[in-house]
């Protein structure tokens, strides 16, 4: 059983590393994830990282596979981790040498490399480059990879193609998809309810023109070896993103991640681009569109998406993980990481945005989700602006999406302009040793705060401040020393709350 609804962590190894956590699989007991490593002292030793940690966020063991010394590069950048009939985890990557191949990684659960089998790009040796991109179980032992490859008639081409596996890891097909000269981005792979694959992509002319952007959410439908049955696009009109995530309702339809999209420039004369709000829509049996729900970043970016989605395991809805903006001040963008929640109707339910904070504002970035055995979700990706050693990262919380238990507090109406509900500040874990976490409540909340830490001896510690007052705000303490500090929030010059909080290593 989980003892632990929620918690924060940054996952350190014993050698100079950029580590980028990319897979996890929960179980009753712990956490398994799987991602990349680099060796900032060796460039040439890189490879995969698998990692096994406990339920309350501490690394237990880990393990890198990798060839030192040479040249090779092995990668697992997209696809997901999952168990396999006899017990191991399975994961699926590419392995670069003196060309490129999809390749399938089995690991014990202590970490120990059981079998690896590589495949080549469908066009070689005409063409041998290729990116691996989802991995699927089907329930009779077969595996679908979904591999993006580069074709030969337009240098900024790319088709799509499912590799289907049996049990053994033999060939049972081997198809491509969607050959049109536009360039046909893949993201993800699901199981349908009938044996089948669903392919999510998008079809754009981005790369290969500086405006008049297209971009429409693509999604292909094959049957269990890999024969294609339908294909879908999202209208002609509008700029829709990837279909990054696909889930089957019991009524038969198909709810998608994705994102909807502006055309965007500085000055005409130079290049434009495109910048992303969230979306979550759902298709009926006919494939015709239910109803849409878009989520915006607090800042209009080409970087905001949405990486993944699963259906909330008390069947009210559907929740995703991603990357945001934020403000500061009014001044420069910084990522964050966020959760948004859409109803079975197609209502948002809430989002959640977890802003990092060490002097500058740290860019975390969440890459894959899933439920967990208490109903809430743990999320993994790493983060970036934290000095040479790059950590990766883990991140549990409750069934609300919540870091700091009741944050779903923030849920309800906003008050009016004539009432004057009191401000709290809700801080987790207190004593903490390593993460202070920290949110304000209020149906109201301002526009912009700021936030003031002093030690016993009334030194200031750190200041921060924020447009984004809703977020729920992580700051490191595991250097600080221990001792009881005061944490004041405050909108201009008027202090709103004052709390004390304690730091014990």
């Amino acid at each position: 059983m989980f003892c632990q609804t929620s918690f924060h962590k940054l996952i350190y190894f014993d050698f100079p590393e950029v580590i980028t956590f990319r897979g996890v699989y929960p179980t009753d007991s712990c956490f398994y994830v799987v991602g990349n490593f680099t060796d900032t002292v060796s460039l040439l030793t890189s490879g995969v990282l698998f990692a096994k940690i406990s339920q309350t966020g501490e690394l237990q063991l880990f393990k890198t596979f990798n060839n030192p010394g040479s040249f090779d590069d092995y990668e697992n950048a997209y696809s997901d981790l999952m168990r396999t009939s006899d017990g191991n985890l399975l994961t699926a990557g590419g392995l670069y040498d003196t060309t490129s191949n999809a390749q399938i990684r089995v690991f014990n659960t202590e970490g120990d490399t059981v079998l690896t089998k590589s495949f080549r790009s469908i066009l070689y040796p005409e063409h041998s480059y290729l990116v691996v991109l989802g991995i699927q179980r089907r329930l009779n032992g077969d595996y679908g990879v979904l591999i993006s490859f580069e074709t030969n008639e337009n240098p900024h081409d790319a088709d799509i193609s499912l590799l289907v596996l049996d049990s053994l890891y033999q060939v049972k097909s081997y198809k491509s998809y969607a050959h049109s000269n536009s360039y046909e981005i893949s993201a993800a792979l699901s199981l349908d309810t009938d044996g089948g694959y669903l392919i999510g992509a998008k079809r754009t002319n981005e790369g290969q023109v500086n405006s008049g952007f297209t971009s429409r959410t693509l999604i292909v439908k094959t049957d269990s070896l890999g024969v294609e049955q339908w294909q879908w696009l999202s209208p002609a009109n509008k700029l829709w993103d990837k279909a990054q995530a696909m889930i089957r309702t019991p009524d038969g339809g198909l709810v998608v991640a994705s994102g909807t999209g502006a055309e965007k420039w500085n000055n005409p004369a130079n290049p434009h681009y495109l910048e992303w709000n969230a979306l979550i829509f759902k298709l009926d049996t006919a494939r015709n569109l239910l109803w849409q729900r878009p989520f915006r970043g607090y800042t209009d970016s080409g970087q905001t998406t949405l990486t993944e989605m699963v259906a909330a395991p008390d069947g009210s809805g559907f929740v995703a993980c991603g990357i945001a903006m934020d403000t500061v001040g009014g001044q420069g963008a910084y990522h964050n990481a966020w959760l948004v929640k859409a109803s079975n109707h197609g209502d948002s339910l809430w989002a959640r945005h977890y802003a990092w904070f060490d002097g500058d504002f740290v860019a975390p970035e969440a890459w894959d989700m899933k439920a967990t055995p208490d109903s809430g979700y743990v999320v993994v990706g790493y983060s970036l602006n934290v000095g040479q050693h790059v950590p990766g990262w883990i991140m549990k919380v409750d069934k609300h999406g919540c870091l700091i238990p009741g944050c779903n507090a923030n849920d309800g109406p906003n008050a009016t302009e004539e009432e004057k509900p009191e401000m709290k500040l809700a801080i987790y874990p207190n004593p903490t040793s390593d993460f202070l976490n920290f949110e304000l409540r209020s149906p109201r909340l301002p526009q912009r705060a700021s936030f003031r830490i002093v030690d016993s001896n009334g030194k200031v510690v750190k200041e921060m401040q924020s447009d984004s007052p809703r977020d729920t705000f992580i700051l490191p303490v595991r250097e600080w020393a221990e001792g009881a500090y005061i944490l004041q929030t405050f909108v201009g010059n008027l202090l709103l709350t004052t709390d004390k909080f304690i730091v014990s290593h």
